[in-house]
């Protein structure tokens, strides 16, 4: 199963409505802004993050505002891990855990790991944009949506 069905296949199985976006590929935050009419303060960036605890790996996705930087020291207290012990993924590690390319991840990509984390910055939009596991495929979903039941935490996690 690609993982644009799977992101799909799992909003579709938690009851959440959305609308599946086509478009020419995109990349970037940029891209996006670029070639897609969607708000800025829509668009959902999703980093991950992987850290070690008790000798297992783990990831936590985290959904911040196109244009703000992750505050990796909020995200370590809210996870009760060291900020020295969480990394930022690169492409090739997001992509072997996920099986997303760089640029296609979304909230709806979490794989049993810790349940992803959404800055509240994004509450204040109707609808969220984010990766649908393909560099041409974007979900819209409404944010009281995602809010209610996608298995994740609202938090303060931007600088």
């Amino acid at each position: 199963m690609t993982s644009s069905n799977s992101a799909v296949r799992r909003l579709t199985e938690l009851g959440i409505n959305y609308e599946l976006l086509e478009h020419d590929a995109v990349f970037t935050m940029d891209d996006v802004s670029r070639m897609l009419d969607i708000p800025i303060n829509n668009q959902v960036k999703t980093l991950v993050l992987g850290y070690q605890i008790a000798g297992k790996d783990e990831l936590v996705l985290c959904g911040i505002s196109a244009s703000g930087q992750l505050d990796m020291r909020k995200v370590s207290q809210i996870l009760g891990v060291s900020r020295s012990k969480l990394q930022l993924l690169n492409a090739e590690r997001i992509e072997s855990a996920l099986g997303v390319p760089r640029g296609a991840i979304g909230l709806a990509h979490s794989n049993g790991h810790h349940s992803p984390l959404l800055s509240e910055k994004l509450l204040e939009s109707d609808f969220l944009y984010f990766g649908a596991g393909s560099n041409t495929l974007t979900l819209k979903v409404a944010t009281k949506d995602c809010v209610d039941l996608l298995p994740l935490i609202c938090a303060d996690i931007e600088k």
